[in-house]
């Protein structure tokens, strides 16, 4: 019939016609219903809240935590499986032994696919890092960041993502940082050195965050400073100092270049390069510089802030337009400004942070500003540049465009871009802003904010930003991308070329997995909960793979043993489990080797017993020589086996009457002394012929 669609069902005789569904109108079953909790003394919560979209999360512990975390992850699919550290598990699950920056696995299979999430083990004292902005449109990557509170007892190294879960994790109760990417696809960090917090050393980290080496500055300079440093691909590197001068008793910035092979290629001095009365620090302060960032410029220059004297100086690194190594090119802001600021109502950068030159030569600055009393204020005074300096307790990021006059000297600085953010405030001390890759800006708000980092389009729309409900600090953020080059870790509770005793449970294979891209997968060549069964020689083999293709993979040999001792009799050069002697005449005698075998993983204690063979024959048992018939008969005859150890025993059987049964049967069984049920026996039947 057109235009209807009918199927037929003949049911008890009756023809039906039920209407067909149209596939397009078909309703798809709900897709499961996942879910992950966690508990455990302690642990306060996981963050973010669950969304089976997220697959990263943070663990929040709070003081008395020990390590200890139950966690419990569902699926409604009744088919569906859930794997912890790769062990298929119902219901909820403990794990111990947990320390702080350890990744706990959770892969859920079920309708819905397969996908995997970590848990993030972390601290009581680590800050509660909230994504309260995430309005896409970010740049990728991570970032960078070295948290402490603002006592600084210690300091977290990490690498978050957008929800401020971390994919590295280090801390340590030294100081540290400015974490930030390398050339050469390392990365650095400012470490304070173990015998002294107030002296640094930095840093060299591999793909996976391991050191590789430590560089300081060389004779003649003895202090290294940890504001920044420049770490080039060929492993050649600028490093910063801050030098106590016993001339003049002030704290002169040096900058050094150090080769490849670790020589000295050029020191740098502020106290050859411009007077203190340049600061707008309180004079008495003798830190009168304060360097805090330097750029490798594309023609081999440097960019250097000197917050003290709240300029931004471009210094020649080599000979070029009349200017000699070491000499200031241009200073942009400070008492003696090469540039005037005809847009600037502030007149300039003061105690600025991370100056950086963008790609178009504009010039990117955190502009910290300065709340301290007007006594001891870092602005300039844009209606009296060499006059008393004053206060300007708000911060800003701000990007100036330089243009030159026809001869190339230095002219105007025009505000091309700024960002105050709202209700931002001041940041007294640190902070960096970064351009990234299409126009954003990542803005790391420094010391004294609950606000870490923000992410901020051109039209000055904030896209992300990173809060905690404490005050903690952070030098800089960085974004960069981290890929994960960290393989996962199989723990096999079995060790290569153990003997086991059949029926031992094999311990389950964990898989666990650091690195940011998650463990995915955790597979054994059998059940996690295998019971042993099959004696001989057996593979256990694990394979772990994570999220950007790791993989490690882990082989275990061990051998199965029946569990019980063994009993053989030989026969025709055979050792079986049964023998037949024939003895046709009165008088006959024959000897039957035995040999008892000790088939358990452990030592044990093996008792021999055999049944009497009735009065027509007579049995006796040797061995080594030794008569020990009467032991045997009585199952009291007993030696200790090692591991597949075994012993001989020789039964002597004679025939001792004429009229003797056709058939008789001695029964003897081997039994382990530790565990009386596992046993086992042979027969060795009696004949006339």
């Amino acid at each position: 019939m057109a235009g209807l669609a009918a199927a037929l069902l003949v049911l008890g005789g009756v023809l039906t016609v039920l209407p067909q569904v149209d596939s397009a109108q078909a309703v798809a079953a709900p897709a499961p219903t996942r879910n992950i909790a966690v508990s455990g003394p302690g642990v306060t919560g996981i963050g973010p809240a669950f969304d089976p979209a997220v697959s990263r999360y943070s663990v929040h512990t709070a003081a008395g935590q020990n390590g200890r975390l139950t966690v419990t992850a569902t699926t409604s699919d009744p088919q569906g499986v859930v794997r912890v550290d790769g062990v298929a598990v119902r219901g909820a699950t403990t794990l111990t032994g947990l320390v702080e920056g350890d990744e706990v696995s959770v892969i859920i299979s079920d309708s819905s696919g397969t996908r995997g999430y970590a848990l993030v083990y972390l601290p009581p004292d680590f800050p509660d890092l909230t994504a309260t902005v995430d309005a896409g449109g970010a740049a990728p990557g991570q970032v960078l960041l070295t948290l402490t509170d603002f006592a600084g007892s210690r300091t977290f190294e990490v690498a978050v993502d957008h929800n401020g879960v971390p994919s590295y994790f280090h801390v340590s109760d030294r100081d540290a940082m400015d974490l930030k990417p390398a050339p050469n696809g390392h990365f650095t960090v400012f470490r304070s050195t173990q015998a002294d917090r107030k002296r640094f050393e930095l840093d060299e980290l591999d793909g996976r965050f391991r050191p590789v080496r430590t560089m300081t500055v060389a004779d003649p300079l003895t202090n290294t400073d940890v504001h920044d440093a420049i770490l080039r691909q060929d492993g050649s590197h600028v490093l910063i100092g801050y030098e106590p001068n016993p001339v003049t008793h002030r704290t002169d910035a040096t900058i050094q270049e150090i080769d490849t092979h670790g020589d000295v290629v050029y020191t740098w001095s502020s106290a050859d390069h411009f007077l203190p009365d340049e600061s707008t620090a309180n004079p008495g302060n003798p830190d009168y510089a304060h360097l805090n960032s330097i750029q490798e410029l594309p023609d081999g220059d440097l960019l250097a802030s000197f917050r003290h004297t709240s300029s931004v100086m471009r210094i020649a690194w080599h000979d070029h337009d009349g200017f000699h190594r070491g000499d200031i090119v241009w200073r942009l802001g400070g008492r003696h400004s090469d540039f005037t600021f005809p847009d600037d109502p502030d007149g300039g950068p003061c105690a600025q942070h991370t100056a950086s030159m963008l790609a178009d030569g504009n010039i990117l600055v955190f502009d910290n500003g300065s709340g301290w009393p007007d006594s001891n204020a870092l602005c300039v005074n844009p209606a009296d540049r060499t006059g008393p300096t004053m206060s300007r307790p708000h911060t800003r990021i701000a990007e100036y465009a330089l243009s030159f006059d026809a001869g190339g000297a230095p002219a105007t600085a025009t505000l091309a871009w700024t960002y105050d953010g709202p209700a931002q405030g001041f940041t007294l001390f640190t902070g960096s802003a970064r351009r990234l890759p299409g126009g954003n800006t990542l803005i790391g708000w420094g010391a004294l904010r609950h606000t870490i980092a923000s992410e901020v389009t051109p039209d000055k729309q904030v896209v992300w930003e990173l809060t905690t409900s404490t005050q903690m600090v952070s030098y800089r953020a960085v974004k960069a991308d981290v890929p994960d080059l960290t393989p996962p870790v199989v723990n096999v509770g079995l060790a290569d070329g153990v003997t086991v005793d059949a029926g031992t449970r094999i311990p389950a294979a964990r898989c666990t997995d650091k690195g940011g891209s998650n463990l995915v997968r955790c597979t054994t060549t059998s059940d996690a909960s295998l019971v042993s069964a099959t004696t001989g020689r057996h593979t256990l083999r694990v394979e772990a793979v994570d999220g950007a293709g790791n993989t490690t993979v882990v082989t275990r040999t061990f051998v199965v043993r029946s569990g019980h001792p063994v009993l053989q009799v030989r026969r025709g050069g055979t050792w079986r489990h049964a023998g037949v002697v024939v003895l046709p005449a009165r008088g006959a005698r024959r000897t039957v080797p035995l040999r008892v075998t000790n088939d358990r993983a452990a030592a044990d204690l093996v008792r021999l017993h055999a049944s009497g063979p009735g009065s027509a024959y007579r049995v006796r048992f040797l061995q080594g020589g030794r008569d020990v018939t009467r032991s045997v008969l009585a199952g009291t005859w007993a030696t200790r086996l090692g591991s597949g150890g075994s012993t001989e025993v020789t039964m002597v059987v004679r025939r001792v009457r004429t009229h003797a049964p056709g058939r008789r049967v001695v029964v003897l069984q081997a039994s382990s002394a530790a565990q009386p049920g596992r046993a086992d026996a042979v027969t060795v039947t009696l004949r006339r012929r």
